[in-house]
C-alpha cells in the first residue's frame, strides 16, 4: 500500500507553523538574552548635549532625547512586553478555561449564571475599562497584568464552553461517569485535554493582543513607567521628533508589528494543526 502524498494545504500549514514558531522563538530568546545582547544600560542617561544621535557604529539604532541607546531599550522592551503578554495570557487563559469548563459541564442554572455574567462583562468596552482602571491605579507591571487579565478572559470562556459542550457528550465521558469517577476527575482527565485546542489558540493569540494593548497604554502614559523601557513609550517619545529623527519611533513600531503578527500567525497555524476538521476537509478535497 503506497503512502498518500501530502497535499499542498498540509505542506503550507506546516511551513506556516514552522515560520511562526521560529519567529516566536527568536522573540523569546531576545527577551531572555536582553542583558547579554544589549550593548548599554537601557536606563542610563547619556550625553544630553548629543541627544537624538543618529545611527552610528557606537549606537546602531541611534539615541533618544536623553542620549539612551535605542537598541538597548528595544531589546529590554522585548522582555517587558513579552513578560506582560505571557503572564496576562496565562492568567486570563486559566480563568477563562475554568469558567468555560464549569459552564460546559454543568448545563442549567450554573451555565446560565456564568454565561450571563460573561455577557454582562462583554457589554462593557474593554478599552475604556482598561484605561479607566489603569488611570485610577498606580501603573506598574503587576497592575497591568492583573487589569489586562481580568478583562481579557471572556472570549476564552466562550470558546472553551462551546468545545466542552461537544466533548462532554462523547462516549468515553459517558463511560467514565458509568465507572463512578468524580466530576472534576472526568473534567480534568477526559474533557479538558480533548477541549484544549481552542484554549491553546486563544492564549497564543492573546499574547499579541496584550502586547498591543500594553503598548497603547504606555503610549498614553498609563503603562510601564519610565525609566523602564517600553515599546509603546518609545513610540510616544519618538512621535515628537518624527519624521526628522525617524529611528526613535520607527524601530519600536516595527518590533510591535512583527511581534503581534508572529503571535497571530502562530495562533492561526496552531488552530489549523489542532483542528481535526481541517484534515478531514483536506481529505475530501
Amino acid at each position: 500500500m503506497t503512502a498518500r502524498p501530502t497535499s499542498k494545504p498540509a505542506r503550507a500549514r506546516r511551513r506556516a507553523l514552522r515560520a511562526a514558531l521560529a519567529c516566536a522563538a527568536v522573540g523569546v530568546l531576545v527577551a531572555l538574552l536582553a542583558p547579554r545582547l544589549a550593548p548599554y544600560d537601557p536606563s542610563a542617561v547619556g550625553d544630553l548635549v548629543h541627544g537624538y544621535g543618529a545611527p552610528s557604529h557606537a549606537h546602531w539604532l541611534g539615541t533618544d532625547e536623553f542620549g539612551r541607546d535605542v537598541l538597548s531599550r528595544l531589546l529590554w522592551g522585548a522582555r517587558v512586553s513579552l513578560t506582560i503578554g505571557g503572564l496576562t495570557a496565562l492568567l486570563a487563559g486559566t480563568l477563562g478555561g475554568l469558567v468555560g469548563l464549569a459552564a460546559g459541564l454543568r448545563p442549567g442554572p450554573v451555565d446560565a449564571i456564568l454565561m450571563r455574567g460573561v455577557d454582562l462583562l462583554s457589554a462593557l468596552p474593554r478599552t475604556y475599562l482598561v484605561v479607566l482602571v489603569a488611570g485610577l491605579l498606580r501603573p506598574s507591571l503587576p497592575t497591568l497584568v492583573v487589569v489586562l487579565a481580568t478583562t481579557g478572559w471572556l472570549r476564552t470562556a466562550r470558546l472553551v464552553r462551546a468545545q466542552v459542550h461537544g466533548v462532554a457528550r462523547g462516549p468515553y465521558v459517558e463511560a467514565a461517569r458509568a465507572l463512578g469517577l468524580s466530576p472534576w476527575r472526568i473534567a480534568l482527565r477526559h474533557v479538558l485535554p480533548n477541549a484544549a485546542a481552542p484554549l491553546i489558540v486563544s492564549v497564543t493569540a492573546m499574547v499579541g493582543n496584550t502586547i498591543l494593548v500594553e503598548s497603547g497604554l504606555s503610549f498614553l502614559g498609563l503603562g510601564v513607567q519610565v525609566p523602564t523601557p517600553s515599546w509603546g513609550a518609545m513610540v510616544q517619545e519618538g512621535r515628537k521628533v518624527f519624521p526628522e529623527l525617524w529611528w526613535v519611533a520607527i524601530t519600536p513600531s516595527i518590533a510591535i508589528t512583527c511581534t503581534v503578527l508572529a503571535c497571530n500567525l502562530l495562533g492561526d497555524a496552531l488552530r489549523d494543526a489542532l483542528d481535526p476538521r481541517s484534515a478531514s476537509t483536506e481529505g475530501v478535497s
